[in-house]
């Protein structure tokens, strides 16, 4: 955002603020037009207005709120059964995947039942796709090749990207196998490709990479 004055931001100075107003600020921040608690936290004062400063409080709150949702995991009103282990999460969040959107809206045993059972991933691997889905990042230890097929098979294109992003790196003698037997199963994806290409530059010149590679074909 660009230095403004009260008046050229059109914010009414009195405490009954009007959202209306804010559409004078940039595009990142006119995004989050619709928060109220957002702006609630924000203080409008102009001669502290700095370029990017009310970006960055926005971000930052949203971030906090994203993380906070995930931890908790208030009002969650799915389960997802994998391993043994029941897994709370928010349908809501859910449905940034157009799989699981799907299962809860429709009549299928998922809708009725707010049960989702997951058979072909770990635990470890659901809790790693979950926190990316809630924040955008993921704080814990997970196998990123199984997190990115999770990804590919709910159709989560932002996840695809967190894990390619990762597994490029994090590429070691310890991943290089697991990452590109993950690669393989997803290479119909173009994102994947293009990833598979440069790591695969890195191992031609790492010779313990491709060693490791060499000794398991």
């Amino acid at each position: 955002c660009k230095p403004a004055s009260i008046a050229s931001l059109g914010i009414n100075p009195s405490p009954e603020r009007s959202h209306a107003g804010l559409t004078a600020l940039c595009p990142g921040c006119r995004s989050h037009l619709g928060t109220p608690p957002m702006f609630q936290s924000v203080v409008f004062d102009p001669s502290a207005f700095k370029e990017g400063t009310l970006c960055w409080q926005a971000d930052s709150f949203l971030e906090e709120c994203s993380r906070s949702l995930f931890v908790k995991r208030k009002f969650a009103d799915v389960t997802i059964r994998c391993e043994h282990h029941a897994i709370e999460a928010n349908a809501c969040v859910l449905a940034a995947s157009p799989v699981f959107e799907k299962m809860l809206q429709s009549s299928m045993m998922e809708g009725n039942t707010r049960v989702i059972q997951v058979d072909d991933f770990s635990a470890n691997a659901v809790e790693g796709f979950l926190e990316i889905l809630y924040t955008g990042t993921c704080s814990s230890a997970v196998s990123w090749g199984d997190v990115l097929r999770m990804a590919d098979k709910y159709q989560v294109d932002g996840i695809i990207k967190v894990c390619l992003a990762s597994m490029r790196s994090t590429l070691s003698v310890e991943t290089v196998m697991p990452y590109f037997g993950a690669l393989n199963k997803v290479s119909h994806l173009e994102d994947v490709k293009h990833a598979k290409e440069e790591m695969w530059s890195k191992v031609k010149c790492d010779t313990q990479l491709l060693r490791k590679l060499a000794d398991a074909a």
